[in-house]
């Protein structure tokens, strides 16, 4: 690979450098190696830390080509996965209209600045509002020339990733057979494994990947010992003062521990008006106001959940507080790349609850600056396939769809399934009609695209939710309501606390409060336990028990039965306690993310490792949990019972974590 100079690629990018570039002097080295490759029309793989500048690395070249080019609207199609995402972008190219003629617009549930008599240049939009648009203007796409699959990592291996793969090979298709003209894609992530064979999911063949060389380092971090918000205020604000911190983002991971440590800083930090808080229950005014007052504000802390862990353009933080572990190492990889972004190193501060706690933040850590991610085998999604057949069939509904055309776009998610027998329950139900052997909508089908829910596979929303308006109209926020909580109660919601005054069925009325309140509660649900890998568990059990190799399990006597300290996680530690229950006969008395209690006798002739029948049982009897702990979307309960179990043990990857488990020896340790 040849590395242009930053002077060669400033003569290339004449028009673009100025808007993009101008401000920093200087490239950074991903982007002096992705931008001659968009200048000669490769499709691209990008993977890169966050905050290194790929975002800026595929659209500078892109405008440059597409004003020197002069090519139609819309142009470029730029897809993230949240709404957030979408209008941070929309924010840092608000001066492309002015420097180079071109127009911006967003398509979101929020933004309707693009519809079928509008065509912006760029189109800003994520996957669910661009299933809307295939669907109801698949021929005006027809001019895309660059598709921009923005932190792949985060829907990668979901459904939301497989509906992705769907609307780009439906893409890909108008383009092509319109056009006679190879749509160029550009996948970019900050934490992504396995990019070669995720490129060939989005782009097919023909693509090249870049890597950023540069792994950014750690300070040494620092490790408090957590009591409660209020000790763990007065800490970060010993540290923060100690380090000469100006900015920090505090990362939880529930919306009660956003308020309640939110609430806490703002006694501890000597200017209370500067500390936000954001998280995804906020109005979306109140969000965007957090965002600008915290970018523009040169002393600031802001206490967040996941929803500022992605590429929103938050200014530059001098240090991460990780108030708890996070949920998976993905997510510790995000959060640390938020600190100090324009330094070699990073800065951090993490509290830890017991010694698992902090074992397992040293191990990201250890991952982490050995360059490691957790490798997430990829399995195809039903629920999405069978949203994206409906989806095809509403965008086809004038000429109708033929199955040969129905089991093509299903092949081309990489799934293998019994189409017809689809077509005939979805006949029979009322979702598709048929006429000549071509499918076309039916009334319920109809119904769905009409309000809407047709392109979504988020899980559904609680029912137990309402809607907060204070005294003058204003929402407030969306909640998880407890209906037998009285008229006087107090709550706190974004740092501020509220009286409730009335409650009219789904809504709330409050009226603000001054000052603070110990007894206020953060009216939101608790998230789910830290998920992290089986495989994690092979790094994580040799810190909590030194001396023992990775392969090693250690199982330890107690008053109760055995203690098995297996380090498996969450879902993964369930599985395997009931497998080996099974295989054993014996009871299972506790089981969690780290270690299980099983009720045993003499451990003679025991089976550590279960046969693969019992790993099957086990998942069987866990299934209807599972299902709830995911929120499974309208599409998955639309599936035959069996497929329904073979994706949820498809995406469990059963056989998998089966062979790994017999790659392990189990020692009896002394209590």
């Amino acid at each position: 690979m040849v590395l242009r100079t930053d002077e060669w690629i400033r003569h290339r990018l004449a028009r673009t450098w100025p808007v993009f570039f101008q401000r920093f002097g200087r490239l950074r080295p991903i982007q002096r190696m992705v931008i001659p490759f968009v200048l000669e029309g490769r499709s691209l793989v990008v993977m890169a830390p966050a905050a290194a500048g790929k975002t800026e690395a595929v659209f500078a070249p892109l405008l440059e080509l597409c004003v020197a080019e002069a090519w139609s609207s819309p142009a470029i199609l730029y897809v993230a996965p949240t709404r957030a995402l979408v209008n941070d972008m929309y924010r840092r190219l608000e001066p492309l209209p002015t420097w180079l003629r071109v127009s911006v617009g967003r398509r979101t549930e929020d933004h309707r600045e693009v519809s079928g008599t509008r065509w912006p240049t760029v189109v800003l939009t994520t996957p669910e509002s661009l299933d809307s648009l295939l669907c109801r203007f698949p021929q005006a796409l027809a001019s895309v020339r660059a598709l921009i699959l923005d932190e792949v990592h985060l829907v990668h291996g979901t459904d939301r990733g497989d509906q992705l793969r769907g609307l780009v090979y439906r893409l890909r298709r108008i383009v092509e057979r319109t056009t006679d003209r190879r749509l160029r894609g550009y996948v970019l992530s900050a934490t992504l494994d396995a990019p070669r064979r995720i490129g060939r999911h989005y782009l097919g063949d023909g693509f090249l990947v870049v890597r950023d060389p540069a792994l950014r380092g750690f300070e040494t971090p620092t490790f408090e010992a957590w009591t409660d918000e209020r000790q763990a205020a007065e800490t970060i604000v010993r540290w923060l003062r100690a380090h000469d911190v100006q900015k920090a983002l505090v990362f939880v991971n529930t919306k009660p521990a956003a308020e309640k440590m939110g609430t806490a800083l703002k006694r501890a930090w000597p200017y209370p008006q500067q500390v936000f808080i954001h998280h995804g229950r906020l109005p979306r005014r109140s969000r965007l106001d957090v965002e600008t007052a915290f970018r523009t504000s040169e002393t600031a802390i802001c206490v967040a959940t996941t929803t500022l862990e992605l590429g929103i353009d938050i200014g530059d933080i001098d240090a991460v507080v990780l108030a708890s572990p996070p949920p998976t190492f993905a997510s510790f990889l995000q959060r640390l790349g938020r600190s100090n972004r324009r330094a070699a190193l990073i800065r951090a501060l993490a509290f830890y609850r017991d010694d698992v706690e902090r074992a397992l933040v040293e191990t990201f850590f250890a991952m982490a600056e050995k360059g490691q991610m957790e490798t997430r085998a990829y399995v195809p999604s039903l629920t999405a396939g069978l949203q994206q057949l409906l989806s095809y069939v509403v965008q086809k509904r004038g000429p109708g769809s033929s199955r040969t055309a129905l089991q093509e776009l299903t092949h081309g998610m990489g799934l293998r399934v019994d189409v017809e027998g689809w077509l005939q329950r979805l006949l029979r139900q009322g979702w598709l009609t048929v006429s000549q052997g071509l499918y076309r909508p039916g009334p319920r089908l109809m119904a769905a695209f009409e309000r809407g829910w047709l392109h979504s596979l988020i899980g559904d929303v609680a029912d137990s939710t309402a809607t907060v308006i204070d005294s003058e109209g204003h929402v407030v926020a969306e909640i998880f309501w407890d209906p037998t909580v009285p008229p006087g109660s107090v709550l706190t919601i974004g740092g501020r606390t509220y009286r409730v005054e009335q409650v009219r069925g789904s809504t709330v009325i409050v009226r603000p409060q001054f000052g603070v309140s110990d007894s206020a509660a953060a009216p939101f649900p608790a998230a789910p336990p830290v998920y992290w890998s089986y495989r994690v568990g092979s790094e994580l059990r040799p810190r909590l028990w030194p001396g023992l190799p990775p392969h090693v399990v250690p199982v330890v006597p107690s008053d109760e039965g055995w203690v098995v300290l297996h380090c498996f996680g969450y879902v993964h530690g369930r599985i395997w306690s009931h497998a080996v229950a099974h295989a054993n006969h014996w009871r299972v008395l506790h089981a969690d993310a780290v270690q299980t209690v099983l009720a045993a006798g003499a451990l003679y002739d025991a089976v550590w490792n279960p046969p693969a029948a019992s790993v099957w049982w086990a998942l069987r009897q866990w299934r209807s949990d599972l299902e709830r702990l995911w929120g499974q979307s309208r599409f998955y309960r639309m599936l035959s019972p069996p497929e329904r179990l073979r994706h949820l043990a498809r995406c469990l990857r059963w056989k998998a974590f089966a062979r790994f488990l017999d790659g392990l020896d189990w020692q009896v340790l002394q209590g």
